[in-house]
């Protein structure tokens, strides 16, 4: 699980940014989502939700809601807390485009166009950790081998 606290069925979106995230952007983000969750709802009932960070370009945020899910409304509130962040702190965790892989410790962020050079320069294997930018649940693995993920299969099958 992504979120100890949350419940494996939470929504959960990975965001991926190319600029890395200093301590205080670190920091000035944490601020502003305890600010944002303070008042974010959902058919009018409080957003349980959590964020952290996978290394200094990745942002997760995990969203629990009792009964029904999250309606579209809460949803779109946090994209654009998201786009203001990323505004805000000279990042683009909106684009799409930004893949990442974990290399011993170090995380590198690639354009997705550029995936298949990178497999066939061997950059990247099968056995490379992925990022998974496709989380949809909690439950979801959130780093995994390169073969294993939806993108992976592509090249690894």
């Amino acid at each position: 699980m992504i979120f100890s606290t949350l419940s494996p069925t939470s929504k959960v979106w990975v965001y991926t940014s190319f600029n890395s995230l200093d301590s205080n952007l670190k920091d000035k983000i944490k601020l502003s989502f305890n600010t944002f969750i303070s008042s974010w709802k959902s058919h009018g009932n409080q957003v349980q939700a959590q964020m952290k960070f996978i290394k200094n370009n990745v942002l997760v945020v995990g969203a629990q809601h009792q009964g029904a899910d999250i309606c579209g409304r809460a949803v779109d509130e946090q994209v654009r807390w998201v786009d203001r962040i990323s505004k805000d702190c000279n990042v683009d965790f909106l684009n799409r485009n930004n893949v990442a892989f974990l290399f011993s410790e170090s995380l590198q962020i690639y354009d997705f166009k550029n995936i298949e050079a990178l497999v066939k320069d061997g950059t990247i294997s099968n056995s490379t950790l992925y990022i998974n930018s496709f989380c949809t649940h909690n439950s979801d693995k959130i780093q995994l081998p390169f073969s294993e993920s939806s993108l992976g299969s592509k090249y690894f099958s």
